[in-house]
Protein backbone atom coordinates (compact mmCIF):
# COMPACT_ATOMS: atom_id res chain seq x y z
CA UNK A 1 0.00 0.00 0.00
CA UNK A 2 1.64 3.49 -0.81
CA UNK A 3 0.14 6.58 1.23
CA UNK A 4 2.04 8.97 -0.64
CA UNK A 5 3.75 12.04 0.14
CA UNK A 6 3.01 14.80 2.53
CA UNK A 7 4.67 17.86 1.97
CA UNK A 8 6.61 19.38 4.71
CA UNK A 9 7.79 23.06 4.99
CA UNK A 10 11.53 23.30 5.55
CA UNK A 11 13.58 26.42 6.46
CA UNK A 12 17.78 26.37 6.29
CA UNK A 13 18.41 28.29 9.23
CA UNK A 14 22.19 28.09 8.42
CA UNK A 15 23.57 28.11 5.42
CA UNK A 16 26.21 25.26 6.17
CA UNK A 17 23.49 22.60 7.07
CA UNK A 18 23.83 19.36 5.49
CA UNK A 19 20.45 18.14 3.12
CA UNK A 20 18.09 16.08 4.34
CA UNK A 21 18.67 12.83 3.24
CA UNK A 22 16.78 9.69 2.51
CA UNK A 23 19.08 6.38 2.21
CA UNK A 24 17.18 4.65 -0.24
CA UNK A 25 13.63 4.75 -2.13
CA UNK A 26 11.73 2.99 0.24
CA UNK A 27 13.38 4.57 3.10
CA UNK A 28 10.51 5.86 6.13
CA UNK A 29 13.09 7.79 7.67
CA UNK A 30 15.36 10.88 6.46
CA UNK A 31 18.43 11.55 7.64
CA UNK A 32 19.76 15.13 9.41
CA UNK A 33 23.37 15.90 10.09
CA UNK A 34 25.66 17.76 12.81
CA UNK A 35 25.97 21.46 11.52
CA UNK A 36 28.72 23.14 13.06
CA UNK A 37 31.74 25.14 12.98
CA UNK A 38 34.52 22.29 14.50
CA UNK A 39 33.99 18.60 15.44
CA UNK A 40 32.36 17.78 18.48
CA UNK A 41 33.59 15.39 21.18
CA UNK A 42 30.76 13.51 23.35
CA UNK A 43 32.24 11.73 26.51
CA UNK A 44 30.72 8.00 27.61
CA UNK A 45 27.52 8.65 29.32
CA UNK A 46 27.31 12.52 28.08
CA UNK A 47 24.61 13.57 26.93
CA UNK A 48 24.47 16.75 23.74
CA UNK A 49 22.53 18.91 22.43
CA UNK A 50 23.17 18.97 18.98
CA UNK A 51 21.87 21.30 16.25
CA UNK A 52 20.77 20.57 12.44
CA UNK A 53 20.40 23.79 10.91
CA UNK A 54 16.97 22.86 9.84
CA UNK A 55 13.20 24.01 11.35
CA UNK A 56 10.26 22.63 10.16
CA UNK A 57 6.83 23.26 10.11
CA UNK A 58 4.65 20.20 10.13
CA UNK A 59 0.81 19.96 9.14
CA UNK A 60 -2.02 19.38 11.87
CA UNK A 61 -2.25 16.03 13.12
CA UNK A 62 1.46 14.89 12.21
CA UNK A 63 4.34 14.39 14.41
CA UNK A 64 7.75 13.98 13.82
CA UNK A 65 9.54 11.50 15.43
CA UNK A 66 13.28 11.51 16.03
CA UNK A 67 14.97 8.49 15.66
CA UNK A 68 18.23 6.31 15.99
CA UNK A 69 20.22 5.98 12.71
CA UNK A 70 20.95 1.81 12.90
CA UNK A 71 24.85 2.65 11.59
CA UNK A 72 25.71 5.46 13.88
CA UNK A 73 24.14 3.87 16.90
CA UNK A 74 25.81 0.22 16.21
CA UNK A 75 29.05 1.44 15.03
CA UNK A 76 29.64 5.01 17.33
CA UNK A 77 27.46 4.12 20.26
CA UNK A 78 25.62 7.42 19.70
CA UNK A 79 21.68 7.89 19.58
CA UNK A 80 19.10 10.17 20.92
CA UNK A 81 18.76 9.82 24.42
CA UNK A 82 15.03 10.45 24.02
CA UNK A 83 13.86 7.81 21.78
CA UNK A 84 11.83 8.00 19.47
CA UNK A 85 11.99 12.22 20.79
CA UNK A 86 8.66 14.18 19.25
CA UNK A 87 8.66 17.40 17.68
CA UNK A 88 4.99 18.66 17.84
CA UNK A 89 3.53 20.44 14.53
CA UNK A 90 3.03 24.11 16.70
CA UNK A 91 7.38 24.02 16.88
CA UNK A 92 8.58 25.96 14.24
CA UNK A 93 11.96 26.27 15.98
CA UNK A 94 15.60 24.72 14.86
CA UNK A 95 15.62 20.80 15.10
CA UNK A 96 18.12 19.81 17.99
CA UNK A 97 18.94 16.40 19.00
CA UNK A 98 20.02 15.57 22.62
CA UNK A 99 22.71 12.90 21.44
CA UNK A 100 23.52 10.29 23.87
CA UNK A 101 26.72 8.31 24.08
CA UNK A 102 26.34 5.17 25.64
CA UNK A 103 29.50 3.47 24.75
CA UNK A 104 32.93 3.07 26.51
CA UNK A 105 34.53 5.26 24.64
CA UNK A 106 34.44 9.33 23.52
CA UNK A 107 33.48 9.85 19.70
CA UNK A 108 34.12 12.71 17.63
CA UNK A 109 31.63 13.55 14.85
CA UNK A 110 32.60 15.77 12.25
CA UNK A 111 30.24 18.51 11.01
CA UNK A 112 27.97 16.48 8.60
CA UNK A 113 27.53 13.32 10.33
CA UNK A 114 24.43 12.13 9.92
CA UNK A 115 22.95 11.22 13.64
CA UNK A 116 19.36 10.61 13.38
CA UNK A 117 16.56 10.07 11.28
CA UNK A 118 13.07 11.88 11.17
CA UNK A 119 9.86 9.91 10.25
CA UNK A 120 6.48 11.34 9.94
CA UNK A 121 3.34 10.03 11.58
CA UNK A 122 -0.48 10.67 11.91
CA UNK A 123 -1.71 10.98 15.19
CA UNK A 124 -5.36 11.38 16.81
CA UNK A 125 -5.90 14.19 19.87
CA UNK A 126 -7.76 12.37 22.35
CA UNK A 127 -11.02 13.35 23.86
CA UNK A 128 -10.74 11.95 27.31
CA UNK A 129 -13.69 10.91 28.91
CA UNK A 130 -13.88 9.77 32.63
CA UNK A 131 -16.05 6.95 33.71
CA UNK A 132 -15.99 5.14 37.31
CA UNK A 133 -14.81 1.49 35.22
CA UNK A 134 -13.56 0.35 32.26
CA UNK A 135 -14.82 -2.12 29.74
CA UNK A 136 -13.76 -6.32 30.55
CA UNK A 137 -11.04 -7.45 28.19
CA UNK A 138 -9.69 -10.72 28.29
CA UNK A 139 -5.79 -9.19 29.67
CA UNK A 140 -8.00 -6.92 32.81
CA UNK A 141 -5.13 -5.25 34.38
CA UNK A 142 -2.44 -7.33 34.38
CA UNK A 143 0.96 -5.71 33.01
CA UNK A 144 4.49 -6.48 33.13
CA UNK A 145 4.84 -10.39 31.83
CA UNK A 146 1.38 -10.80 32.98
CA UNK A 147 0.58 -12.74 29.04
CA UNK A 148 3.65 -14.57 29.26
CA UNK A 149 2.02 -16.12 32.80
CA UNK A 150 -1.43 -16.71 31.31
CA UNK A 151 0.33 -18.43 28.66
CA UNK A 152 2.51 -20.70 30.29
CA UNK A 153 -0.59 -21.31 32.64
Amino acid sequence: MNIGFVKIKTRRLHSDAFPIRRGSSGAAGADVAYVGAEPLTIHPGEVVIVPTGWAFQVPENIAMQILPRSGTASKLKLRPCNSPGLLDPDYIGQLFIALENFGDHQQTIEPGTYIAQIMFTPYYKPLFQVHDELDDTERGDGGFGSTEERNRG
